[in-house]
């Protein structure tokens, strides 16, 4: 509509935490609701197709998506079937979503395998033109990762024209800039947009060589960067900056927005933890840092780094430092501890306790995150952000006393169940989440109790889920600990009625919330 619009972008897989990947539309509702909040607008389905319901959300949400029908062509767990289904199955999903709003780019591969090399090339071609044969109303592309190799050598005796392979005669991984800038030239000749998955570092080299082509950040990592030499280099300049400032890059897709299981770094790790969101939808600072950088609702939100706390299982170039937000240090007697504050404020003030520190803007730090340090006095923290003198948004962190009590995060809700076309009622699921409190109602992070979970109505409890991808206890049952002082129930609801889920811990006080299905 003539409006220039940057892709402000995650991308997802198929489960849900401890639902695994029996999701009903309504815990797709509330990610993709919490994904809007933060001023996400841009989702890359990976790396296969999704249940309708989802992109019937994604319509009515207003989500630009990026449809992509395989993870590696005869690489991988879908090689088996590749020669004789990819056709098939690449129609299935153009034919089935071609008519939707949402849909923006199709995706025909992710990191496939002898990239730029004649014969995936020629696949390329193939891929490309089956789905234009069905939809040419949309660009078409595939997420290239960054390593590449030279083509095996060729036995020059049944070659004609040696001057033809010259340029062919490395073998090994591409390690210079140019030759992968070659095979990258390539690829981009039978596509209509370059999807370059973790290559910041090099967009300036791909423009100035292909310059006829937009790119796009089909996954980017969400705090460090690469740089020139290297696509793994710890650079503290978030990778989204790069699109935010180049016009001819239409956006990028952060690596992942949720959890999700599989894809570990090692046990006891059950999943990817490298994300903005946990697996029960607990919103981590660098979600935040997205939301000052994709939103204009004023706020704030303040974080300290934790080094107490135990390894997450994130691969180490996807992690970000361990910021989390409290303001709970027992083993402190005296000590400086780094913080960051997210925002989109003009300025902000930090109160400790009846001190007030000013540091400077966001707008003069490198990736427009307030970064510091403040002196550990247990007390009070409060920042406040300003739009020239004027307060606009303000957040409050607390040392926590003793946990005396868990608290379910709503009391009561009203939920509308689903019907099928015979008017038969379908399960509806939900996660309710429960935290430790001190005796004043202040969240506990530290604490771990094991905790209880128990439904009355017409429910049942089918798992629980805490966020912590190194959990001992399974994914099933009604029992877990807290994990950063929180976990959740999923609930599923069978039939209209009043639903009480209740929580108990020894030694805390419980807590019981109403679910009114209808």
């Amino acid at each position: 509509n003539n409006r220039a619009v940057k892709l402000k972008g995650v991308c997802l897989h198929q489960d849900a935490g401890c639902f695994g990947t029996a999701v009903t539309p309504e815990i797709w509702r509330v990610r993709l609701e919490e994904l809007k909040k933060i001023g996400c607008n841009a989702l890359r389905l990976a790396h296969h197709l999704y249940m309708p319901e989802v992109l019937d959300m994604c319509d009515e949400l207003g989500f630009y998506v990026y449809e992509e029908a395989f993870d590696k062509w005869t690489a991988g767990a879908y090689g088996r079937y590749y020669e004789s289904e990819w056709r098939q199955d690449l129609t299935a999903m153009v034919i089935r979503d071609r008519n939707r709003p949402s849909i923006l780019v199709w995706g025909v591969g992710n990191e496939v395998e002898n990239q730029g090399h004649s014969h995936m090339l020629e696949l390329l071609g193939k891929h490309v033109d089956a789905v234009k044969a069905l939809d040419r109303t949309r660009p078409v592309s595939l997420a290239v990762n960054p390593h590449f190799s030279y083509e095996e050598r060729q036995d020059l005796a049944q070659v004609e024209d040696i001057q033809a392979v010259v340029d062919e005669m490395k073998t090994g991984e591409i390690l210079d800039i140019g030759d992968k800038v070659e095979r990258i030239r390539r690829i981009a000749g039978k596509v209509d947009i370059l999807g370059l998955n973790y290559m910041e570092q090099w967009y300036q080299e791909i423009h100035r060589i292909i310059p006829d082509k937009p790119v796009l950040g089909t996954e980017i990592y969400q705090f460090f960067r690469g740089r020139e030499e290297m696509f793994q280099a710890y650079f503290d300049q978030c990778p989204w900056w790069d699109a935010a400032k180049n016009e001819w890059s239409t956006g990028s897709f952060i690596w992942t927005g949720i959890d999700y299981l599989g894809e570990s770094t090692a046990w006891p790790a059950k999943g990817w933890s490298g994300s903005l969101f946990s697996t029960d939808m607990e919103k981590r600072p660098m979600a935040w840092a997205y939301q000052s950088f994709w939103t204009q609702t004023p706020m704030v939100h303040f974080a300290v780094l934790d080094m107490s706390l135990a390894d997450w299982g994130t691969k180490e170039h996807w992690d970000a430092p361990r910021y989390v937000h409290h303001w709970s240090f027992p083993q402190y007697d005296m000590a400086v501890i780094p913080y960051i504050v997210a925002t989109n404020c003009e300025r902000v003030e930090i109160w400790l306790n009846d001190t007030c520190f000013h540091p400077a803007p966001a707008e003069t730090f490198p990736n427009r995150i307030i970064q510091g340090w403040l002196p550990w006095k247990p007390g009070e923290v409060t920042v406040v952000g300003f739009q020239g003198d004027r307060e606009v948004c303000r957040e409050r962190v607390v040392t926590p006393g003793p946990a005396t009590a868990l608290g379910f995060e709503g009391k009561v809700i009203n939920v509308k169940l689903r019907r099928d076309s015979t008017g038969k009622i379908l399960p509806y699921q939900l996660l309710c989440k429960a935290r430790a409190l001190d005796s004043k109602g202040n969240p506990v992070f530290h604490t771990c109790t094991h905790v209880r979970f128990a439904v009355d109505g017409p429910a049942q409890i089918v798992g629980t889920d805490n966020g912590d991808m190194k959990r001992a206890e399974p994914f099933t049952g009604n029992a877990v600990h807290l994990y950063c002082g929180q976990a959740a129930a999923a609930v599923r609801i069978l039939k209209p009625g009043q639903v009480r889920v209740s929580v108990y811990a020894p030694g805390l006080m419980q807590d019981s919330m109403i679910i009114e299905a209808d």
